[in-house]
């Protein structure tokens, strides 16, 4: 695949949006089809349900959808065994729980989550203010804590223990302490630790399965266990652990300690104080597949991996992520032999990529080690017979002195590689085999034997750094694989078949001489477009009570130069859909604010992301919406104007009541009726609406009205144009005014004779009743936006024409248009205009299209009532040169601005070059995403280089987070992870960005979760 990630918001994206990108897995196909039908088996013989937040729950049965259990530990106690299926319901359970009983061969025993947001929580919330003690300074102690916490979180970070001597009123900023008899002391940097959300760690575990076979546990969101999330022990068998989110244990995220036949499966294992997952203890025969293990790191030393087998021999690790650990990504250590790796990908870990130390005959076929701190594949510490094959290894060890490839010598012994990639854009030697360092394949080759395939070079991967290691057209891993080795994959990481890619050489061997190296198959052009699609997405309803049954639709994406082939949705809340040709998917969500996205793929391999926003609010939970219109806003006193709010809306209700405030002292209501009359005198006023739903929550909005005094005229709209007269004989000139719809609402024909040659002749409508004007007085009824051509005989520009706006809005937001657009003649250029109020939020996104123009010429993009949307194109042909922009908003004072686009004669990209007459722009977008709980980016555009400073402010004006520095010219990111300059998470609030460019300044509000 050759896929071009493109985000609509922010063309650099997130590490996180770029990963949820990257977890595009088709597992089924992978995984043991015996293992399948052995969990899978026959249907359930009974079904529970647990569900602690209905009312009539209770841990003395019977289990039912009416009156389920309280606790998943009461449910499974009372009903554990072969084809029994517990289903919970979204919910926090502060519980541990035993899974006590076994399923059989063709009848799992299956404990699974109905949906997201099914939380089993290891710590008791202390978030209570009340329930701590001031001892001294930001010393507190609670003495409802009567036991010893393995670990104490605050703003959502884990606080380190204090082992030192001192009294414990004097503990360290950001540290705990427990004191028998006495309670739990906390600093939490600041105050009451019981502002800070502090939650003190309290059971070992979430779940624990012990000597028990063919259980599946399956959907739970497991958090701040005091030891380990999930482990399994006691010569457990064919239990399957899958889709599950595990995250901030004290120790491992995931634990298989002895037993056999193992399938985890595509979970997600963060943020936890030790390995992520963790096969020990002889634990053989398993699968571990489609997991993302990332973040994990051990407090007190550098020894947390991903993925660490300890003894565990015989096992598949199969398309997992591993990225950013403290240690390595996959380990196999102490014995751990016979294991095969297959199209995983490894990559920014503190140490190695893939690392083995006295594990034997280890295999390697088709992953990927990038920029780890250390080597990117190890053997050292006698681990005879390992093999690498179509693997990738690059910028491993750049710092350090390290090597993409380390065998030592008691591990040289029975070594294989071949077929490899291993690469390194500085000098750093990319292998080392015992004693000897090796600058280049070829004298590797020379000396072992090895690598007679291999290759050195620049692999052109998309976007290494944040983990997307799709190859580029070119990459010289493209058809240079072997389908030989044992273990080989017919399918790539992301389940897509074997290319071959006819602009390159076949330089494999096997069966299928074309494979690629590394885990992902390049897939070349097959319409050959070389546009990314624009992805949409609307879900309906997008608010709503919970559970709320939406729709999501990505209908509305285009390819512009070939089709959408596939579709994957990505509902935000832990559940993701394998990649489909339909453009919808329905989905239920819990409680919450969610951020679905979807991920558009083209008959091009290139891929375009798109997202929305739901909010799922416990019933009568969410207050009305209310609008309000009044007819007419605008004309002379008296003024008998009708106020209407009955499009009014709530969303988990109804309206009972509404309450108008005419805005001059007087109003009506509360009544039933949406709509109330009212005859202003000369002013401006503003009334307003209060709705009430029938749960008591209220909703308001207001509308403008202006009534003028007796005498005063309407507005009248002033443009002007200029045109080159080309003959001595003067200029001939017709002018029509158009309405949206392009009809003519006006027009003059003006005879302006006696010019000389190349003299300019100015038009203008501006009300006078002179030669060579034209006069149109607009009314309230004609507000919106329209078209002026002016149409000349003999004038070297030919014809003009621009925009004449009449509005009634006295507030004026500003449109934001894109300032560096570059495209190539036969290309398609689109352009997206963003309107932004002026506190910087968008209020309106759409797609533009142009006329039809040569060179140097304008153009015009209208955006009103009737042209609401849209993806409209202008195909360049073969025109080259720069071009003036104009985007326009309906209803929109001061709504019209310009930008600028240069055209190359050839293909490539370069700075632009700014008309004549128009002034260079800066561009900065709104954050993304925003509202969030974690890392905000702007995207800003720069017409050159340029030094750029910008910080977060709170609403009281104190400064958070700041950063100074110079940036180069097109688009740049600027990136706000959430924490401030003391390495605290900021709180839940509103907050100010602000960023200063050459002396211009933007200021963007963000609102943190």
């Amino acid at each position: 695949m050759n896929p071009r990630i493109v985000s609509r918001l922010n063309t650099h994206g997130t590490r996180h949006l770029r990963s949820s990108v990257a977890r595009s897995f088709i597992l089924a196909t992978f995984v043991a089809p015996a293992m399948l039908m052995t969990l899978a088996g026959a249907a359930a013989a009974a079904s529970y349900y647990v569900d602690n937040q209905n009312p009539a729950a209770t841990d003395a049965g019977p289990g039912t959808q009416a009156i389920p259990y309280r606790t998943i530990s009461a449910a499974v106690s009372q009903h554990g065994g072969a084809g029994t299926d517990v289903t919970v319901r979204p919910g926090v359970y502060r519980e541990q729980v035993s899974l006590s009983a076994s399923g059989v061969a063709g009848s799992a025993f299956v404990v699974h989550a109905s949906g997201p947001g099914v939380i089993v929580e290891g710590s008791d919330d202390l978030g209570g203010t009340g329930l701590w003690a001031t001892v001294a300074g930001n010393v507190f102690r609670s003495t409802t804590v009567a036991w010893a916490p393995g670990q104490v979180f605050a703003d959502g970070q884990r606080l380190a223990i204090d082992t030192t001597l001192t009294p414990a009123s004097s503990l360290p900023s950001r540290t705990f302490r427990y004191v028998p008899g006495l309670g739990l002391y906390v600093n939490a940097g600041g105050g009451n630790p019981g502002a800070h959300g502090t939650l003190v760690g309290h059971r070992p575990y979430g779940f624990t399965i012990s000597g028990r076979s063919y259980v599946v546990l399956a959907g739970f969101d497991v958090r701040h266990s005091d030891n380990k999330a999930i482990e399994i022990s006691n010569l457990s068998s064919n239990c399957e652990i899958r889709e599950n989110s595990v995250s901030s244990s004290r120790l491992y995220g995931i634990q298989v300690a002895g037993g056999s036949n193992f399938s985890i499966l595509r979970n997600r294992v963060f943020n936890n104080g030790d390995h992520g997952i963790a096969l020990t203890n002889g634990a053989t025969g398993s699968t571990l597949a489609g997991n993302e293990c990332y973040r994990n790191a051990r407090v007190t030393a550098r020894a947390a991996n991903g993925i660490n087998l300890f003894g565990a021999p015989g096992n598949r690790i199969e398309r997992n992520l591993l990225h950013d650990n403290q240690d390595t990504g996959l380990q196999f250590t102490a014995g751990s032999n016979g294991c095969v790796s297959v199209l995983n990908r490894s990559w920014n870990n503190g140490d190695h990529g893939f690392d083995h130390l006295t594990s034997a005959n280890v295999a390697h076929v088709c992953d990927v080690a990038y920029g780890n701190v250390n080597d990117g594949f190890s053997f050292e510490g006698n681990s005879p017979g390992g093999q690498v094959h179509d693997c990738i290894a690059v910028d491993n060890g750049l710092a350090t002195n390290e090597f993409g490839l380390w065998v030592d010598g008691a591990s040289s012994v029975g070594f294989a590689s071949d077929y490899n990639l291993i690469w390194n854009h500085t000098a750093q030697v990319p292998i080392k085999f015992v004693t000897t360092q090796y600058a280049t394949m070829a004298a590797f080759n020379a000396v072992t034997g090895q690598e007679a395939h291999g290759v050195q070079a620049e692999p052109r991967f998309v976007n290494a750094a944040p983990g997307d290691f799709h190859l580029l057209a070119g990459s010289p891993a493209i058809d240079a694989g072997s389908s030989a080795p044992v273990g080989w994959p017919a399918l790539d990481a992301e389940g897509h078949t074997r290319v071959d890619d006819p602009a390159t050489p076949n330089r494999g061997a096997g069966a299928v001489g074309y494979s690629d190296i590394g885990a992902l198959e390049y897939a070349p052009s097959t319409g050959g477009g070389v546009l990314p699609p624009l992805a949409e997405l609307r879900v309906r309803p997008p608010l709503g009570a919970a559970p709320l049954a939406v729709v999501a639709d990505a209908s509305e994406s285009r390819d512009f130069d070939g089709r959408i082939v596939s579709y994957r949705f990505d509902f935000g809340d832990g559940t993701v859909l394998p990649a489909q040709a339909q453009p919808t998917a329905t989905h239920t969500y819990a409680a919450g604010t969610w951020k679905p996205q979807v991920t558009v793929t083209d008959n091009d391999g290139h891929v375009a992301l798109a997202g929305a926003l739901v909010i799922a609010a416990k019933l009568g939970g969410i207050p009305p919406l209310a609008v309000l219109t009044a007819k007419p806003a605008l004309g002379f006193a008296p003024l008998a104007a009708t106020l209407d709010a009955s499009l009014s809306h709530d969303f988990d209700g109804s309206i009972v009541s509404y309450t108008f405030d005419f805005g001059d002292g007087t109003g009506a209501g509360p009544q039933t009726s949406p709509s109330a009359t009212h005859t202003y005198g000369t002013g401006a006023w503003t009334p307003h609406v209060t709705v009430k739903d029938n749960s008591g929550l209220t909703g308001s909005a207001a509308f403008p009205v202006v009534a003028l005094p007796r005498g005063d005229r309407t507005p009248i709209v002033t443009v002007a144009s200029r045109m080159q007269v080309d003959e001595a004989h003067g200029l001939a000139v017709h002018v029509s005014a158009f309405d949206p719809d392009s009809q003519v609402i006006a027009s003059l024909t003006a005879d302006v004779s006696g010019l000389p040659k190349g003299s300019d002749a100015r038009f203008s409508v501006d009300g006078a009743d002179t030669a060579g004007t034209f006069r149109w007085t607009p009314t309230y009824d004609d507000s919106g936006s329209y078209v002026v051509r002016f149409h000349a005989a003999n004038a070297r520009t030919g014809s003009a024409a621009m925009l004449i706006h009449v509005s009634n809005v006295d507030r004026a937001p500003e449109l934001s248009a894109p300032n560096n657009l570059f495209a190539a003649p036969g290309s398609i250029l689109t352009i997206r205009v963003t309107a932004q109020d002026p506190d910087g939020d968008a209020i309106q996104q759409l797609d533009m299209q142009p006329f039809h123009m040569p060179a140097n010429s304008g153009a015009v993009f209208v955006a009103n009532a009737t042209r609401t949307g849209g993806t409209l194109t202008w195909p360049l042909g073969g025109f080259a040169g720069n071009f003036k922009l104009m985007f326009h908003a309906a209803n929109k004072l001061s709504s019209t601005v310009s930008t600028n686009i240069h055209v190359k004669s050839k293909g490539g990209f370069d700075s632009q070059q700014p008309m004549d007459g128009i002034p260079a722009t800066l561009a900065l977008s709104p954050g993304f995403p925003n509202p969030s709980d974690a890392t905000v980016d702007f995207a800003l555009d720069l017409p050159q280089d340029a030094r750029v400073a910008w910080a977060v402010f709170d609403l009281a004006g104190r400064m958070l987070w700041s950063e100074d520095r110079t940036m180069g010219a097109g688009r740049t990111s600027l990136r706000w992870d959430g924490i401030d300059r003391g390495g605290v998470r900021a709180r839940a609030g509103v907050y100010l960005a602000r960023v200063r460019v050459n002396g211009t300044e933007f200021t963007r509000r963000l609102v943190r979760l």
